[in-house]
C-alpha cells in the first residue's frame, strides 16, 4: 500500500467501517429495546432517552475530540477515544438501570467521529497531507 490509491482505499475503508458500526449500534438498540423495556420497566419516554443517547454522545464526542486533537494531538486522541468506547461498551453491558445505560451509551458514542481524525491522521503519517489526497480525489488520478 505504498501508492496514494492504496492509502486512499485504506482510509476510505476505515471510514466506511466506522460508519457501519455507528449505524449498526443505532439499529441494534431498537431491537434490544423490547428486552430492555421489560428488564428495566421503561416508559416510552425512557426508551426514547436510552435510544437517543448515542446521538448526544456523537455531538459531545465531536466537540471534545476537536479540543483533544488541538491539545494532545491526533494519535493520543484516537487512543483516548478507543478507551472511552471500551468503557462505554463495558458500562452498557453492566448497566444496573436505565440511567446508567443511557450514560454508558453516551460514552460509547463519543468515538463515532473518531474516523474523521483517523482519516486525517493516516495520510499525514504516511507522508501525504490531507490536501494531497483531496486533490487526488478531485483529479481522479490515482497513480503514485
Amino acid at each position: 500500500m505504498k501508492t496514494v490509491a492504496g492509502k486512499l482505499i485504506f482510509t476510505t475503508g476505515v471510514a466506511a467501517v466506522a460508519g457501519f458500526l455507528y449505524g449498526y449500534d443505532t439499529g441494534i438498540i431498537y431491537g434490544a429495546l423490547l428486552q430492555i423495556r421489560d428488564q428495566f420497566g421503561l416508559s416510552h419516554r425512557a426508551q426514547e432517552l436510552v435510544a437517543s443517547a448515542i446521538l448526544v454522545g456523537a455531538v459531545l464526542g465531536a466537540v471534545a475530540s476537536r479540543w483533544a486533537v488541538e491539545r494532545v494531538g491526533r494519535r493520543r486522541t484516537v487512543t483516548l477515544l478507543a478507551g472511552v468506547y471500551v468503557l462505554g461498551a463495558i458500562g452498557s453491558g453492566l448497566a444496573p438501570g436505565p440511567t446508567s445505560l443511557a450514560l454508558a451509551r453516551v460514552f460509547a458514542a463519543m468515538n463515532v467521529l473518531a474516523f474523521v481524525f483517523i482519516y486525517r491522521w493516516v495520510p499525514e503519517t504516511a507522508g501525504k497531507s490531507l490536501e494531497q489526497i483531496e486533490n487526488t480525489l478531485r483529479a481522479g488520478d490515482f497513480r503514485p
